[in-house]
This record gives C-alpha cells, sequence and structure tokens, in this order.
C-alpha cells in the first residue's frame, strides 16, 4: 500500500480524484441491465416525436430572437436578450438535433420517415427487444 501511494504521489495523481473515478467505474458496472420490453418500440417512437416537437419548439424561438435581432426599431435591451438568448437556444438545438440523430440511428429509421406509422411497428418493437437482450449479454 506504502508503495502504491508513493507511486500515486509521484505521478501526481490525488487520491480524492482517483477515489471519484473507481466509484463513477463501479456504478458504470454495477447498473442493472436494460430489460426486453414488449412496448420498448413503441416508447422509442414516442420518444422520438416528443424530439421532434420540442424541436420545433426550440425553432419557433429562433426564429423569433432572429425577428428581434434584424428588427431595427426593437429596444437596445431587448436586442441584447434576444442574442444572448439566440446563442443558448442554437446550443440547445444543436444538442437536440444530435439526439434525435442519435435514436433514429437506435431505431433504425431515416428523417423522412412518418413516425406516428411506426408506433405500433412490430418490426421496431422486436429490434427494440433484441437491443435489449444484446446489451445483457
Amino acid at each position: 500500500r506504502k508503495a502504491a501511494e508513493l507511486i500515486l504521489q509521484w505521478y501526481g495523481h490525488q487520491e480524492v480524484l482517483l477515489r471519484a473515478q473507481w466509484d463513477a467505474q463501479v456504478a458504470a458496472q454495477t447498473k442493472p441491465l436494460p430489460r426486453q420490453s414488449k412496448k420498448a418500440g413503441k416508447d422509442a417512437v414516442n420518444e422520438l416525436i416528443r424530439l421532434h416537437e420540442t424541436q420545433s419548439d426550440l425553432k419557433k424561438h429562433v426564429n423569433e430572437y432572429n425577428a428581434i435581432i434584424v428588427d431595427v426599431d426593437s429596444p437596445p435591451d431587448e436586442y441584447m436578450d434576444a442574442r444572448t438568448e439566440l446563442e443558448s437556444v442554437r446550443k440547445k438545438l444543436e444538442e437536440l438535433r444530435t439526439r434525435i440523430r442519435r435514436k433514429q440511428a437506435v431505431l433504425g429509421v431515416g428523417d423522412c420517415t412518418r413516425l406516428t406509422n411506426l408506433i405500433n411497428n412490430p418490426f421496431l418493437a422486436l429490434q427494440m427487444q433484441t437491443l435489449a437482450l444484446k446489451q445483457q449479454l
């Protein structure tokens, strides 16, 4: 133990940081595995639909802020608020787009697919069950 502590001190690693990393690793390795579910495909499609609706709302906010910025008659404080809010909304929108792309990749659907048609799709239900089983192995 003393030798290990000396090595850690030599390399400049802090024990607190290593313990935090160890705890995070233990938590990640001992979390329960995903279970198979008959409605996992339907839930995944509903989640994707919800994400698309949120994306539409964020796009509306971007358009509103852009309109305020472009409007020469808008007050200076409103202009500055719109600029700062526009930055954060654009960042949220980009993060949301990334999440949507990941979800679509898991489901194996493209951008032009009508998601409402996929809610009760037996293939997607089977695909999500297979994904859960694969993660358990």
